[in-house]
């Protein structure tokens, strides 16, 4: 995964699959056109059992 500009051509095979937009809009981030409602980021700490 990787993110670019919206204006950047992107090679052949590659799929957008989100957009990241303007904190004053919302949604502010899509995953194939749908607002991402879940808490983003990656939990390191995730995968610890206690």
């Amino acid at each position: 995964m990787a993110t670019f500009p919206p204006d950047v051509k992107l090679p052949a095979r590659w799929k957008v699959i989100g957009e990241v937009l303007h904190p004053s809009a919302l949604p502010q981030v899509t995953v194939d056109g749908a607002p991402w409602t879940t808490q983003g980021g990656w939990d390191h700490f995730g995968d610890i059992e206690s």
